[in-house]
């Protein structure tokens, strides 16, 4: 008889005989409760429906649509240098290594083993002499082989999940590639502001100062009084301290670019005045929300953990089931060494083995349902991912479309804060109005331009966070 078929027919003769008893430790009906959100049924919200449309997704360098050179430079020292970044690409390293744990689980194994170890065997055990009472070498040498038939393919569901963590950490290391791009780009653009801010204050610091001495001259002229002189310094005071405050924000900000390219705060201080310039963009593709789920990296990263827990659920049931194990041995075995080599020490054998669950006291079955729980909870977590992701795309559109409309409003008050102004300063030159109502007139206009500025950097802002929303050119291939 060929010892192949012999094997695998006692293998399968000890399975259907232990399959008699398998009702005792049955997986039953415990299954995952949670369904998956298709994208498709959410509503996109008029916002986004409203919104100009367009079948162009972000670049993956999208940030150098803003056209500073200075800023590309942030960004890719801190996408070489970031510590975040380091550890993400450490998890993936830490996934693969799993992944070949996993795989080494499903392959033959081999072990060598050998021993020697002097004993003395006891005369009142029933070991008649030369061996009882006596010392004696026990040697050992020998080599096993085995392999588990995966009938149920626990292994392979093992391996597959591994790789789908693998996948896993591959995405959450793009969007952590993609939060911090967002993060330097969201500093830069506030750096941009406070420093255009400050030329502001420093401008309105000075009508101040004119402004009290226009003040004190008047006092000396008897024209005038001191109570404008003293609210003319509590204004100057009040210039200084929001002046203050800006050169403040704005170190905060270059110590906080410095630390996202993974640099001390010093690198911060070689940064020049940003050049940022607004494309106009902000149109969203016209297949949203349908493709979202495959451009957001920290989307496609929760997909792929719900399919990492789907392949724990198999392996979970597969425990259940009978495991077939082939074994095979040979070796030397002798009372001293000088037998060790003989043909008389040999020894081998070759066989299946088969192991099937009785009574575990529930083991089995709280581990199913565990890893029920775990796919419910990943399809639950993956669910609320894609739902904050529309939300996300949602609100920046409608922060777009707000601050273009704002942003209408502000020119026309700047345009009125010109013309009040002009007047103001033709009324002096003809003599027939006052120094003072010109300086007021002046800072009324630079509070209305300071107002367009934020409203500038704020569409800045906005447009990178829609970028970053619509997944930032996240390369859609799987990790290899």
């Amino acid at each position: 008889m060929d010892y192949r078929f012999f094997i695998f027919f006692r293998a399968a003769a000890l399975a259907v005989a232990l399959g008699a008893g398998w009702g005792c430790a049955a997986p039953g009906a415990v299954r995952p409760s949670t369904p998956v959100t298709d994208p498709a049924s959410l509503s996109p919200g008029r916002e986004i429906a409203d919104a100009e449309l367009s079948g162009r997704w972000p670049d993956s360098d999208w940030w150098k649509g803003f056209g500073d050179p200075q800023l590309d430079a942030l960004v890719a020292r801190a996408i070489a240098r970031s510590p975040r970044l380091a550890v993400a690409e450490a998890r993936i390293r830490q996934a693969e290594a799993l992944a070949g744990a996993a795989r080494a689980g499903g392959l033959p194994s081999a072990q060598l083993s050998g021993a020697a170890t002097r004993t003395r065997f006891s005369a009142a055990a029933g070991r008649p002499p030369p061996v009882g009472g006596s010392w004696q070498w026990n040697d050992s040498l020998g080599a096993g082989l085995s392999y588990e038939l995966d009938l149920w393919g626990r292994h392979r569901n093992e391996l597959a999940g591994a790789l789908d963590g693998v996948q896993a950490a591959a995405y959450e290391a793009r969007a952590a590639r993609l939060a911090l791009v967002g993060a330097v780009v969201r500093a830069y653009a506030d750096l941009a502001l406070q420093l255009e801010l400050q030329d502001s204050a420093r401008a309105v610091l000075a009508d101040h100062q004119r402004t009290r001495e226009v003040a004190r001259r008047r006092l000396a002229a008897g024209l005038g009084t001191e109570l404008a002189v003293r609210q003319s310094e509590t204004e100057i005071a009040t210039a200084r301290a929001e002046l203050e405050r800006l050169e403040a924000r704005s170190v905060a900000l270059r110590h906080e670019l410095a630390a996202l390219a993974g640099a001390g705060p010093g690198a911060g201080d070689a940064l020049h005045r940003p050049a940022l310039r607004l494309d106009g963009a902000g149109a969203v593709p016209s297949r949203l929300p349908a493709e979202l789920v495959g451009r957001r990296p920290d989307v496609l990263a929760g997909r792929w953990r719900v399919e990492r827990a789907a392949r724990g659920v198999d392996v979970a049931r597969a425990a259940f089931y009978p495991n077939v194990n082939l074994a095979a041995f040979a070796g030397l075995l002798s009372f001293g060494f000088g037998k060790l080599l003989s043909s008389d020490a040999v020894e081998a054998g070759v066989g299946p083995a088969v192991t099937l669950p009785l009574f575990d006291g529930g083991r089995l079955r709280a581990g199913l349902e565990g890893r029920g729980a775990e796919y419910d909870a990943a399809v639950s977590e993956y669910d609320a991912t894609v739902v904050d992701a529309l939300r996300d795309v949602a609100d920046q559109v409608a922060a777009l479309q707000s601050l273009r409309r704002e942003q209408a409003e502000r020119q026309v008050a700047v345009a009125a804060a010109e013309r009040a102004h002009a007047l103001a300063l033709e009324g002096y030159r003809a003599g027939i109005g006052e120094y003072l109502d010109t300086l007021q007139t002046e800072v009324a206009l630079r509070t209305q331009r300071d107002d367009v500025s934020r409203i500038h950097f704020a569409q800045l802002a906005a447009q990178a966070a829609l970028n970053q929303a619509l997944g930032g050119g996240v390369d859609e291939r799987p990790y290899p």
